[in-house]
């Protein structure tokens, strides 16, 4: 894979975040899996942000489509942060989280493959060098 890609960079952020996520799991219910939460969900709600604001609208362009696929990912992202805000809640108030555990990882794993087989590798063959500059420029400057 070109160090230089979309999908190297983007993948690379997905092992980030799941190495947080098991971090957390390992720790669950002392103190310390709370840090490995936040510092997941934080994560995960940047690299939605650079989703939806900087390749979803590059992909949209290049492939001369409207919402249609990126529709599918925009209602997973929802999906995604609709179950970390309820995990949190779970886990201030002491309440079994293990179910909305089960479900986050159900769609993140769905929605992991499609980006990381389809979406990223799609961007890169369908960018330039200096396309590929201006997208992690876009991502330097995009913040959650």
């Amino acid at each position: 894979m070109n160090p230089q890609s979309i999908s190297n960079y983007f993948v690379a952020d997905h092992k980030r975040l799941e190495c947080l996520y098991a971090s957390f799991k390992a720790k669950l219910g002392s103190d310390e899996a709370l840090c490995y939460f936040w510092a997941f969900k934080k994560g995960i709600e940047q690299n939605i942000k650079w989703e939806e604001e900087v390749l979803f609208p590059f992909f949209e362009e290049k492939m001369g489509i409207s919402h249609d696929p990126t529709d599918v990912m925009l209602s997973e992202h929802r999906d995604i942060l609709e179950y970390l805000v309820g995990i949190d809640e779970y886990l201030l108030s002491n309440r079994d989280v293990a179910p909305l555990l089960l479900a986050l990882e159900e769609v993140l794993e769905a929605h992991n493959q499609k980006e990381e087989q389809i979406l990223f590798p799609l961007i890169d063959d369908y960018s330039n060098g200096v396309e590929k500059a201006d997208l992690f420029l876009a991502l330097c400057t995009t913040r959650a």
